[in-house]
């Protein structure tokens, strides 16, 4: 009888837990998650993208360091100083 009344008072006040599982992705976003099922061209355009922000990236820092002197002259900084841009740049 006590154990009846405890397992009654037990489903009161600790109710079954259910578990819900929601998808909000298709099975064709899945599908195109994975690169290796993306088309030739999809994986072309990727590579170069890539490659051209590397070109970019190097670029820039190669164009920022001829101006170093003249920064550390306009600004009366010292080298340290004038090399801080473009550390942080490609950090």
């Amino acid at each position: 009888m006590i154990r009846q009344i405890q397992r009654q008072a037990s489903k009161l006040f600790h109710p079954p837990r259910t578990i819900r599982i929601v998808k909000r992705t298709s099975n064709l976003t899945l599908f195109y998650q994975n690169p290796q099922n993306w088309s030739s061209n999809a994986k072309l355009f990727v590579a170069f993208q890539i490659c051209f922000l590397n070109w970019v990236f190097y670029m820039s820092s190669s164009i920022y360091v001829p101006g170093e002197l003249r920064l550390m002259e306009d600004f009366g900084v010292g080298e340290i100083v004038a090399t801080l841009g473009l550390s942080l740049f490609t950090v």
